[in-house]
């Protein structure tokens, strides 16, 4: 049974409860924030070179001034590969000297925060057809943008002019995510909806297929360094060479796995379908621990290595757990099912949710910060710097929410849902609606 709110949860079992916070509806009805004073627009147009057309201005709370019309850079771009498509899908870039996306919430943690990312007011730099909704978010990798859409098609842009270099069609079902693995980004990794499923790694320089690992979920794979964490639909979770596939172990939970996990140091986050949060070692799969949550996972596990805290969110509910341990701190409710992933920063936690709303929480105690309302469904995991929010909304906006107090900070109208997340990286922000439109903007 629930602790009341005020007690201390130091319960290691499985089942055990933390201190439970205020109703949502109680905790934040003196913090919602809405469009009130935000300065919004409607979106461009974009000509064939990929540049920005301004095609109208209305307002929405308030005036705004005219976006200007970016000009178009072409990039001089290598390793063509021409088989099943045309042009450019793959360029050699260092992750170390250029800004990249590769992957579901840019990295291995799931934590969806980028300190020195781009913030407030945007500039819409150039929007491109992908015809299709997306699959995943917008993947960034140096100089290219790269889009699968549920065709299934594969689009490559300049990620600066929004010319389109390349396109690949598969004549297989793609599902799931897809990521980068590899040198620079070079192996891309997606899932097939087969009988059995399959995860597939490409190289997108050549067109050819390194590998294949059957029975993978179509859910995000996670990769750190020269190693690919896939969920597979039997229930196991296995970690593979991102060379060849090898498969370097295999932890079997049993019951089936509901998403992608997260890493931390040496530490592997792993949520099921059974309710079941648990850790185990990168090096070979042994749990550490299990916690059950009692009900299914609904969001990906992310982790605050700082203060070494791994949150999980299930209907209505946001847990905090010792990362160690699996020890429960905390936990706090919202209204309606959580979004696909967590923000995380070193002070506060936010989950989006189906009741239209993004819930900010201190992320020590787990008391409520913010509520920011918007008009539709908050499904793709929010991601962000430090003092701004990312996110957009079944509604048909771009939000960006200030961290302090929910606010809202800037606002863009695009052409129709958004479900999935953001991209973000020091230079940019890209997002694909449900309607096949990707849209990159700038500062």
């Amino acid at each position: 049974m629930p602790a009341t709110p005020g007690t201390t949860g130091s319960e290691t079992g499985r089942g055990a409860s933390a201190p439970a916070l205020a109703s949502a509806s109680a905790a934040f009805s003196s913090s919602d924030s809405t469009r009130r004073g935000v300065q919004t627009s409607t979106v461009s147009t974009t000509t064939l070179d990929g540049t920005s057309s301004l095609a109208g201005i209305s307002d929405r709370w308030c005036r705004r001034r005219p976006m200007w019309q970016a000009g178009a850079i072409l990039l001089t771009l290598s390793s063509v590969w021409t088989a099943c498509g045309s042009g450019v899908l793959y360029a050699p870039w260092s992750p170390e000297t250029q800004s990249g996306w590769t992957q579901a919430a840019g990295d291995a943690s799931g934590d969806g925060l980028l300190i020195d990312g781009l913030e407030p007011p945007l500039r819409l730099r150039w929007q491109q057809e992908v015809d299709k909704p997306p699959l995943g978010s917008p993947l960034i990798a140096g100089p290219l943008l790269l889009q699968w859409s549920k065709a299934p098609d594969l689009y490559v842009f300049d990620v600066i002019s929004g010319t389109r270099v390349g396109k690949r069609s598969s004549d297989d079902p793609v599902c799931g995510p897809p990521a980068l693995a590899g040198g620079g980004g070079r192996i891309m990794l997606v899932s097939i909806l087969e009988d059995p499923s399959q995860l597939r790694a490409i190289d997108l320089e050549s067109g050819d297929i390194v590998w294949r690992q059957e029975g993978a979920l179509c859910a995000a794979v996670v990769v750190r360094g020269d190693t690919v964490y896939a969920a597979m639909e039997s229930g196991k979770m296995r970690a593979l060479a991102a060379a060849d596939g090898r498969v370097l172990w295999t932890l079997d939970l049993e019951a089936p796995l509901t998403g992608a996990p997260s890493l931390a140091g040496d530490v592997l986050y792993i949520a099921d379908g059974a309710g079941d949060l648990v850790a185990a070692s990168i090096d070979s799969g042994h749990v550490l621990w299990r916690r059950d949550l009692g009900s299914p996972v609904r969001s990906r596990p992310t982790v605050d290595i700082d203060e070494g805290r791994v949150l999980a969110a299930i209907d209505g509910r946001l847990h905090a757990l010792a990362a160690e341990t699996g020890e429960s701190l905390w936990w706090a409710e919202f209204d309606g099912l959580p979004s696909l992933g967590l923000y995380v920063s070193s002070t506060q936690v936010a989950v989006g949710s189906t009741d239209q709303s993004l819930y900010a929480f201190d992320l020590a105690t787990g008391q409520p910060l913010w509520r920011c309302v918007t008009e539709g469904i908050v499904r793709g995991a929010p991601v962000g710097t430090a003092s701004t929010i990312y996110l957009g909304a079944g509604d048909g906006w771009l939000h960006a929410v200030d961290t302090t107090d929910g606010s809202m900070r800037w606002q863009q109208q695009l052409d129709g849902p958004v479900l999935t997340s953001v991209a973000l990286t020091r230079q940019r922000l890209a997002v694909t609606t449900e309607r096949g439109t990707t849209y990159v903007f700038s500062r």
